[in-house]
């Protein structure tokens, strides 16, 4: 076999996200003949009842248990340092210049993807490269790529030396409020507001935007302050029109007050269905393009049900089209 390129880190905690982290490993292999790898997999199931994964697929870290932080910090943050600590437990082991940091539910459905987006990044120089939070999340730090899909050049940035804890520095100002920061979904019944409520509203809740200091901020934030070059992945945000208020509130504040982001680029509006293939933005996935073609399909909140039996077989299903 030649020798591993790249190290691919992931952390599982559960059934479903051992079966999502399988699946991953078999549609990469599919998509990359000849390439070479490591996968690096951190085991965060219950220290009472261990979930194992293929040692011959998979080099296993053994997590912290999660009860230990439930006596630390309060929901959810305990799980977002569940995860981020596992991600760092993986650090030492990686033994590649190239590492991507995974999550289980993120599909990268690019053909060849490995080689090209190794080669792309080295011959740009690019430090990291990765997916970004998907606007809809507008609390979350934008222009900068997110933790669930992060190429790390270590030339540039030793594996090492990265951190994925958040940035939280107390609970205090994570309590009472929405933790992902996201738009309302359709449908959701608000109280009834006079003119001047509604403006008040829609003003002051700006506050929240792009301030969440959530899994992977201090490398997102070190990127953003400019000391290294790197590119995002755009999102695809089909985002419906927003009302007349919000439309002329954000043409008047500048993009860290607007809920919809400013900068070109940051995503696109056109994915999945409209380059002909399997549309899983309609399923409520999110997606992923590049170069004007599909990169990637993110489960998230999807696979979060307690019975996700359809959507796996959805998944199985549509990505043996690529």
């Amino acid at each position: 076999m030649n020798t591993p390129r790249l190290t691919i880190c992931s952390v599982y905690h559960s059934l479903n996200s051992k079966t999502l982290l399988e699946m991953n490993e078999e549609l990469t292999r599919r998509l990359n003949p000849g390439a070479s790898w490591t996968w690096l997999a951190c085991d965060n199931s219950p220290e009472t009842a261990r979930i194992p994964v293929d040692p011959a697929r998979f080099s296993v870290v053994r997590g912290i248990d999660h009860p230990v932080l439930e006596r630390i910090f309060v929901p959810p943050i305990d799980s977002t340092y569940h995860h981020t600590l596992g991600l760092n437990a993986l650090l030492p082991h990686s033994g590649t210049r190239w590492a991507l940091f995974l999550d289980p539910d993120f599909f990268i459905v690019r053909p060849g993807w490995i080689g090209e987006v190794l080669d792309y990044m080295e011959a740009r120089g690019l430090a990291a490269m990765g997916a970004t939070w998907h606007p809809a999340y507008y609390g979350k730090i934008r222009y900068a790529p997110a933790q669930y899909c992060l190429f790390i050049d270590g030339a540039q940035l030793p594996h090492r030396a990265l951190d994925f804890t958040p940035g939280y520095l107390s609970h205090d100002m994570f309590r009472g409020k929405n933790p992902h920061g996201t738009f309302p979904k359709k449908g959701t019944p608000l109280p009834a507001r006079t003119l001047i409520q509604k403006i008040a509203r829609n003003i002051l809740n700006r506050r929240d935007i792009g301030v969440s200091r959530d899994a992977g901020y201090a490398i997102s934030a070190g990127l953003l302050a400019g000391r290294l070059p790197y590119e995002c992945i755009p999102s695809v945000f089909k985002h419906p029109r927003p009302g007349p208020m919000t439309r002329i509130i954000d043409r008047l504040l500048p993009d860290r007050w607007s809920y919809f982001p400013k900068k070109l680029g940051y995503y696109v509006t056109e994915g999945f269905r409209e380059a002909g293939v399997f549309d899983f933005y309609a399923m409520g996935m999110e997606e992923h393009m590049w170069k004007g073609a599909p990169f990637a399909t993110h489960i998230r909140n999807v696979w979060k049900r307690n019975d996700i039996t359809k959507e796996l077989e959805v998944l199985r299903e549509h990505l043996k089209g690529f």
